[in-house]
């Protein structure tokens, strides 16, 4: 029996298309009630991690654990650091010690660069100091810490995938990436503040999916980053978008009074490769192009 957190969530989606192919049992879950219950040939259980009395919903034997479900703000939306700590760090004890009751035996843990932020050099490799400097990001790295420490004590193999921003369709709107595409749907410039020489490491959803597979697959353990192993400008990033959804009649205009904030961050992807056999399929112009197609259906 493989649980999956997270289900009904922008990454948990694709990987259910993937998961949904193998030869396995899924007990899939989620924090809003209101989507639980029959949706085609899937159920979906309800999973709260603040409440404790949840957890007596899961089924008494769990082999594998895909930890997808987390709190992560939108775009403007306050949150107490309180609230994170109770779903992204207590949230995530709570679920070890639920699941090791119930027989699991490897937990994979869906981290984020978030835990890092900061780069001191690039690119980034899983040994860079943790410098998160945003409440999500400080109670991911203690969830991340949570499932290393944990799982001696409680016999799990934990394996913690440290994912760069993943872009999709059925992403949260309101950031860079999708404020282009609505403008260039439109025809209208996209404004790139600054240089636009700003590089951002960024991964099409459907190889996001496919790292989970192979993390599922493997029996490899510890932290692995998992990104497109390479730097994309904000000025390539507009251009690209204005090609594939603009048709490139969307003009990139820049805006040299408000600067960038000159902080490039990519990832070494390399330990993924070599221990994961992770590698993206999807450049960046390609993840796009099925980005809209995923859009148009």
């Amino acid at each position: 029996m493989i649980l999956v957190t997270g289900a009904r969530g922008f990454l948990g989606r694709y990987c259910l298309r993937e998961l949904s192919r193998l030869d396995e049992p899924l007990f899939l879950t989620t924090g809003n009630k209101n989507a639980c219950g029959k949706d085609g040939n899937l159920t979906f259980n309800y999973l709260n991690l603040e409440e404790k009395d949840s957890f007596n919903n899961l089924p008494d034997r769990i082999d594998t654990v895909i930890h997808l479900a987390a709190l992560i703000p939108k775009k403007n939306e306050t949150i107490s650091f309180s609230r994170f700590m109770d779903v992204n760090a207590c949230g995530v004890e709570r679920l070890l010690k639920a699941v090791s009751k119930r027989g699991c035996k490897r937990f994979i843990y869906a981290s984020t660069q978030m835990v890092v932020e900061k780069a001191f050099y690039l690119p980034v490799d899983e040994a860079h100091p943790l410098v998160p400097t945003t409440d999500y990001g400080i109670t991911k790295a203690i969830g991340e810490k949570y499932c290393l420490s944990l799982q001696e004590a409680l016999n799990l193999d934990v394996i913690s995938l440290r994912f760069v921003g993943i872009f999709g369709a059925g992403e949260n709107p309101g950031f860079v990436l999708t404020n282009f595409i609505e403008k260039a749907t439109k025809g209208l410039p996209l404004l790139v503040h600054g240089s636009g020489k700003e590089e951002k490491d960024l991964l099409y959803v459907k190889d996001a999916a496919q790292a989970v597979i192979k993390a599922l697959n493997s029996r490899a353990i510890g932290v692995f980053n998992i990104g497109s192993g390479r730097g994309t400008s904000i000025k390539e990033l507009a251009e690209t978008i204005s090609e594939v959804f603009g048709e490139g009649i969307s003009m990139v205009e820049f805006s040299p009074a408000i600067t960038d904030s000159c902080s490039s961050f990519y990832m070494d992807i390399g330990k993924a490769r070599h221990e994961l056999g992770f590698a993206p399929q999807y450049s960046l112009k390609d993840g796009l192009a099925d980005y809209k197609r995923e859009l148009e259906k």
